[in-house]
């Protein structure tokens, strides 16, 4: 028989017992043990960064894994180590693999990224615009990662003349990046050319030096209205080679007093130009600037 308290066997999970003879009494006790485990580590994944839109990062991304199995060690792990996302890339998908004696898991995630704003490369058609006259804008924009979203411009002002005018464009791509920036543009009056007595298009104007030569010009909008508003002229001179085979045409009328601008009304204009007497027996080329920045010139040969 056996001696002693009777639990000693209460706290052990399971025992043999051999008797002979009723007389020897062999026990073997075997100990308490762990139960089995029954269930892979877990993993969890961490992602840190901005969020934009459509579930794109628009900054750098740093993914993390937290892997533990409360039952048994992890033996191995695959892919879980900190993964820093510095660069711009289409979806790409981590995976974090983990092993323990309750078998193996895997958490995947998928990581967008575009931190870099579209470009835009925006222009005005026509351009330069007669004043008053219609001309659009475009972003041209383009985003090589997430793609455009949106893009647009603001209206162009052509309701006054000027050479470096201005008009915004914007552009936003799926990550949710917004870049802006400007057209330039022209808006111009519509020039009829030079009027008689002075030819333009290259014709050679044969002059008497120290005459006053009367310059003559319509101005008009888009529209053929006439411009009234004009003020104020730049004329310049510069030398010209008296090359022969050049068209001439001798100037027929001149016109008395100094030089300057005259507003004739319905968009006509005139600009009596005193010529030197030291002009004679050379030629010139002079250049008409208008308020709006546009350029024309006129030939001239001088005689005494």
């Amino acid at each position: 028989m056996l001696s002693g308290d009777s639990n000693v066997f209460a706290d052990l999970d399971s025992f043999t017992y051999d008797g002979h003879d009723n007389d020897v009494l062999a026990a073997n006790i075997c100990g308490p043990h762990a139960p089995a485990d029954s269930s892979p580590p877990m993993i969890t994944p961490t992602v840190s960064g901005t969020l934009g839109n459509n579930d794109w990062y628009t900054s750098n991304v740093n993914v993390s894994w937290d892997v533990s199995d409360s039952e048994s060690d992890v033996s191995s792990s695959t892919g879980c180590s900190v993964i820093s996302i510095t660069s711009d890339q289409a979806a790409t998908t981590y995976t974090c693999s983990a092993t323990s004696a309750g078998g193996t898991d895997s958490k995947s995630v998928t990581i967008k990224r575009d931190a870099s704003a579209p470009t835009l490369a925006p222009s005005v058609s026509p351009n330069p615009v007669l004043l008053n006259g219609t001309a659009t804008a475009s972003a041209n924009a383009s985003d090589v990662t997430s793609g455009l979203a949106s893009q647009s411009c603001s209206a162009v002002n052509t309701s006054s003349v000027g050479a470096a005018k201005t008009v915004g464009c914007t552009a936003t791509d799926n990550a949710g990046n917004i870049a802006n920036a400007n057209a330039t543009y022209a808006v111009t009056y519509k020039f009829s050319s030079f009027a008689s007595p002075v030819d333009g298009n290259g014709v050679l104007n044969v002059a008497k030096a120290g005459q006053s030569i009367p310059l003559k010009w319509r101005l008009v909008d888009a529209n053929n209205a006439p411009v009234t508003t004009l003020t104020s002229v730049t004329m310049t001179v510069v030398s010209l080679s008296c090359s022969t085979g050049t068209t001439t045409d001798a100037i027929e009328v001149y016109t008395a007093g100094s030089s300057g601008l005259q507003n004739l009304g319905d968009g006509y204009y005139q600009f009596n130009w005193k010529s030197p007497t030291t002009y004679a027996n050379s030629c010139k080329t002079l250049t008409l600037t208008l308020s709006d920045g546009t350029v024309y010139t006129a030939l001239f040969q001088f005689k005494k």
